[in-house]
């Protein structure tokens, strides 16, 4: 079910897409579209599921991180300011009609080494390990390439 459910969210997200490209086309429609890795910072619920917000909480609460899977997935991160960036660049900069992929290049781990990351800088004295549950086994398709939008701070 998740993975049919990922695979609709991915269609929906092309088929939006193709609407803006064509509009902007035909019709003349200012449509930028921004495709953002997975971003983090402020404002970021505390009930956040994803696992930087998990591996943040196991920290806060001295616990160890628990992998429910391999953690081979990797991907790229952007910090929430400079996705703010990104996206005020590409309105004013960017091609109407086109799609662009909003990360940070820099950023491309996998969920094992981020685990890895942070039980060795923070709180290292509380957080002793990062294992593998193989209790729950999830083979969930992730994009895996990102381009990096330049941020205008560095512009």
């Amino acid at each position: 079910m998740i993975q049919w459910l990922h695979e609709a969210v991915i269609l929906w997200q092309r088929a939006a897409e193709g609407l803006c490209h064509n509009y902007a086309d035909e019709y003349g429609v200012p449509v930028k579209v921004a495709r953002l890795a997975q971003t983090f910072g402020a404002g970021v619920s505390k009930n956040d599921n994803r696992v930087f917000a998990q591996f943040a909480r196991s920290v806060i609460n001295n616990n160890d991180i628990i992998l429910h899977t391999k953690g081979e997935g990797c991907h790229s991160y952007c910090y929430t300011i400079d996705a703010i960036s990104a996206m005020l660049y590409l309105l004013l900069r960017g091609e109407n009609g086109e799609a662009y992929n909003v990360a940070n290049s820099e950023t491309y781990i996998s969920i094992r080494n981020m685990a890895e990351f942070v039980v060795e800088n923070f709180n290292p004295k509380h957080v002793k390990s990062c294992h593998y549950s193989c209790k729950k086994e999830w083979a969930i398709h992730q994009q895996q390439s990102y381009d990096l939008i330049q941020s205008v701070s560095t512009s």
